[in-house]
Parts: structure tokens; sequence; C-alpha cells
């Protein structure tokens, strides 16, 4: 009976302990998420703030630095200086791969019956303004894509740099990394040849990275992205 007792006693110790552990990582998890919806709004502020400085700033130019044949718009300014890595990117980065599969990327991912790719490096010699033109040229045309990495070569015209990073901008697009590639024989190219990178996010901050869900309505795990994407 006393063995009894003390079984029934330690029993109920213990579910009481699970109960206070569940409570405590609820807790914990709480503070969590409210930590970061406070930090992600903080972002948020700073990220339009500083895209309100940059659209002030552009506004004062004069006509001939939207059709310019140099990066240099005078007063210590380039026309880069209008994109800056002015977005606090969560997730770390590295380098994946080493050659592309080449063709183009709506075949591939067709072939391969992908609906979202994770990482689009661009790496075509130039040809990434035409390209991005002719893509972003078609109604309502969105790149699904969470990361973007693109090397920007200087087109010889500020035209294409306005226009396309306008678009991909205005893809929900934020850049989070911009870097000169000194890969040449002097360095010199770094004014003319530029490694970008951006994150796609949604309308209330939140990157857009597909998540798994528990069930669909048939009752099978789906991927998701998060809403506003």
């Amino acid at each position: 009976m006393i063995s009894l007792t003390l079984a029934l006693v330690s029993l109920v110790l213990a579910f009481g302990a699970s109960g206070l552990q569940d409570s405590v990582g609820l807790h914990e998890l709480s503070s969590h998420q409210d930590q970061s919806h406070s930090r992600r709004a903080h972002t948020e502020i700073a990220y339009w703030e500083a895209r309100d400085r940059a659209e002030a700033s552009r506004k004062t130019l004069p006509a001939t630095a939207f059709t310019t044949a140099i990066t240099d718009l005078g007063d210590l300014r380039r026309l880069w200086d209008y994109f800056p890595p002015d977005y606090n990117c969560p997730f770390l980065k590295e380098r994946v791969g080493r050659l592309g599969d080449g063709g183009n990327f709506e075949e591939v991912m067709a072939a391969l019956g992908h609906a979202w790719v994770d990482v689009l490096k661009v790496d075509i010699e130039g040809h990434e303004w035409d390209m991005f033109l002719e893509f972003f040229d078609t109604p309502d045309a969105h790149l699904p894509v969470t990361q973007l990495l693109v090397e920007f070569h200087w087109p010889g015209s500020a035209e294409k740099v306005w226009k396309v990073l306008d678009a991909i901008l205005a893809d929900k697009f934020r850049i989070f990394s911009v870097e000169p590639n000194y890969y040449c024989e002097d360095g010199a190219c770094a004014k003319n040849l530029l490694e970008f990178a951006f994150i796609r996010v949604s309308d209330d901050g939140h990157v857009c990275s597909r998540h798994l869900h528990a069930t669909s309505s048939e009752g099978n795990a789906v991927m998701m992205l998060p809403d506003g994407c």
C-alpha cells in the first residue's frame, strides 16, 4: 500500500513537472515571437526610411543622370549609391555550387517540377539587363525566388540600370548585400562590376521562404509561403 501511494505521488509530481516545463516552454516561445516581431517592425521602419531618403535624393538628380554613359553622377556619388544594401537579412549567406545548368531557368524549373526556387544565381556576362527587362516586360511577372544573386556588368547606359533595379525592388525584393568585384588584372573593374544580393520579403516584412505546414485540405503535408509574398 505504501509503495502504491509513493508511486502515485511520484506520478503526480512527474505530471506536475512536465506541465511546468510545458508552461515555461510556451512562455519562452511567446517571448521569442514577441522579440522577433519587434525586430521585424524596427527593420521595416529603418528600411523604408532609407528608401525614402534615397528617393528624395534621386529626385534632385539632373535628367542626364538617367541616361549617362558612366557611373559617376558627380558630388562623389555613383549610380550604385541609390541601391544600397539597407536591409538586414536574417539569414547567413554562402556560395552554393560552381557551375550553372544553363538554359532558360523557367524551362529548368518546369522540367524539375519546381514551383519555387530558394536561391537563383545570375551571372551571364552583361546579358542580365536585357534578360530582366524582357522578363519584367510581361504583365504581372514575378520571380518565384527567395534569394536572387546577380553579377551586374555596367551596360554602358544608366537607363537600363534604373529600369532593372527598380523592377526588381518593385517585385518585393530587397538588397541585403552589394560587393564590388575586383576579379580583374588591376582591380579597376570594381566600379563597373558589382555583386548584388536580394531577398524577397512579404508586405509585412516576412522573408518569402516556403515553410512546411502540417496538412492540406486533403490531409497531406504542404509547403506554403507567408501571406503577402
